[in-house]
């Protein structure tokens, strides 16, 4: 050999690109020899009985690869690409926009020039000035849409303002979801938004006065029994 080297000559691959290219594979060598568990002889890759006792080969047991455990899940229900920012930007817009929306609808309803009652009955929301004055619109709750679309609201009247109109749904909504015992609560009585914190505040007042004819000894519970209870606003249409 040249330079001195111990280089014998490499045997060549039987497997060519060529039977690549036409799709064949490249001969594998015999399996491995397997040792049998009752007698220890050795036997060929290929068989499947002991070639000395005649005992059965035995299958070696999958290998138990550990499992990927799913993520814990997140506070608030939030999925890890959720926490981990990976958040679709459309919908974060849209968050932003509710909030956004909901911050506006609450300063409307703070400066809002509109007051509202609801007759016991006919079941006819009254529209108010902020002072509670009658401004000549009544309807019922499925008529709003129908007025405010035909817009025929006296010259002046608060209601031609979007924004008055948009406390008006509000009102709507918020009177929806109430419960038939809390709006028979507040029925002829004049109502600003939030309406929740109107039914708080007769909570509050009806415990108060619960509490103080409880502790009233009993001959004086017969004396100025309606002084106790809480003045409200009433409606000119009870």
């Amino acid at each position: 050999a040249v330079g001195g080297g111990d280089s014998a000559p490499k045997e060549k691959s039987s497997f060519s690109v060529l039977s690549m290219l036409q799709g064949r594979r490249p001969r594998r060598g015999p399996k491995p020899k397997w040792a049998c568990s009752a007698c220890s002889s050795r036997n060929t890759g290929s068989s499947e009985v002991c070639s000395a006792c005649g005992a059965v080969r035995e299958t070696p047991p999958e290998s138990t690869l550990p499992k990927r455990s799913a993520p814990p899940p997140m506070p608030g229900g939030a999925s890890p690409a959720a926490a981990a920012g990976d958040v679709d930007d459309d919908a974060v817009e849209d968050i932003r926009d509710e909030e956004k929306a909901d911050e506006n609808a609450d300063t409307e309803a703070s400066t809002t020039k509109l007051s509202f009652c609801v007759t016991r009955v006919t079941g006819r929301i009254h529209l108010l000035d902020a002072e509670g004055k009658p401004l000549a619109v009544n309807f019922k709750p499925g008529d709003w849409e129908l007025i405010r679309e035909r817009g025929d609201f006296a010259e002046g009247s608060p209601l031609r303002e979007e924004a008055e109109q948009r406390v008006v749904a509000r009102f709507l909504r918020e009177w929806a979801s109430l419960k038939a015992t809390e709006q028979r609560q507040l029925m002829d009585e004049v109502l600003r938004l939030p309406l929740r914190s109107r039914l708080q505040q007769r909570l509050l007042a009806t415990a108060k006065s619960t509490k103080r004819k409880a502790g009233r000894p009993k001959a004086e519970k017969g004396r100025g029994e309606g002084q106790e209870t809480e003045a409200k606003p009433v409606c000119a249409w009870r």
